[in-house]
């Protein structure tokens, strides 16, 4: 039997009153057609809302801000409440919409708004990645395998915010935060995403992130983020929480280590081979 919306809203952090499309699919078996499309092309993820013993109908809600969807039932209004419009679309209708609200979302065309403090507004308020990836003991030379180094190897010039996490510690882990201000710095992030295999990453524009597909370059689950400091612990009961109670900007790193990480690591060269030329020190220069 599925959880109600309520429960399902409660769990997941959405408010209630967010707002649902009713799509009209005409046959179950166009429904599950169709459901499979969004989940391909749209990233979409389906959840059990359903009244348990009760058949579906031939419809869907679709939210688009959550990324979520869920069958109807036959003559249940399964998200007990009014939807979008009070009135159900056509298949054909919605993915209007969903290609409409994707282009804005993705061109940054809303208004992202986030008060913070003005050392770090400018960064804050751009395109970031937020990933997780296992980090060697800083130690030693054990740091030319850092992802950190890596990164700044590929540019010297990427703020990272280290030790950052989501949600629960325990549960996952530290991550680090790329902040990017150029297409450029951008392909750059992504090409390393997929040289190291990690295949997704929390995509963060201004203060509203989704998780995106690194390979494909989908996303679903589009919500609001909020930075939990020091300052201000306190999580938000929706949306993302980025924390950064532990984190710390990554500070200058010399171009001879940079020079190291590229000798040590000639993969990276996959993704640039300009920027600088350094003496390494051990019998050969880094790619130019």
């Amino acid at each position: 039997m599925g959880k109600s919306w309520q429960r399902i809203s409660d769990e997941r952090g959405i408010p209630l009153n967010d707002q649902y499309f009713m799509v009209r699919c005409e046959t179950t078996e166009k429904m599950y057609e169709f459901r499979k499309r969004m989940e391909k092309e749209y990233g979409l993820e389906l959840i059990d809302a359903a009244s348990g013993g009760i058949p579906y109908g031939a419809g869907m809600f679709i939210n688009l801000n959550s990324g979520l969807m869920f069958y109807c039932n036959l003559g249940v209004n399964n998200l007990s409440g009014p939807w979008i419009g009070n009135k159900a679309i056509s298949m054909d209708e919605f993915v209007q919409i969903a290609e409409i609200y994707r282009k804005h979302t993705e061109k940054g065309l809303f208004d992202f708004r986030k008060s913070f403090d003005k050392e770090n507004d400018s960064i804050v308020n751009g395109k970031s990645f937020l990933f997780f990836i296992d980090r060697p003991e800083q130690r030693g030379w054990k740091c030319l395998d850092d992802p950190v180094y890596e990164l700044r190897a590929l540019d010297p010039n990427l703020d990272i915010m280290e030790n950052v996490h989501t949600g629960h510690l325990e549960e996952t882990g530290y991550a680090i935060q790329v902040f990017t201000e150029t297409d450029e710095q951008r392909r750059i992030v992504m090409e390393y995403l997929n040289l190291r295999n990690i295949k997704t990453c929390l995509s963060v524009h201004d203060d509203w992130a989704c998780v995106m597909n690194n390979r494909s370059g989908r996303t679903r689950g589009y919500a609001k983020i909020h930075y939990c400091t020091k300052e201000d612990p306190v999580e938000s009961n929706t949306g993302y929480n980025i924390h950064w109670e532990n984190g710390r900007w990554t500070g200058h790193i010399l171009f001879m280590v940079l020079g190291y990480v590229r000798t040590k690591h000639p993969e990276l060269n996959q993704i640039v081979n300009g920027g600088f030329v350094i003496q390494t020190g051990i019998g050969k220069q880094t790619d130019n």
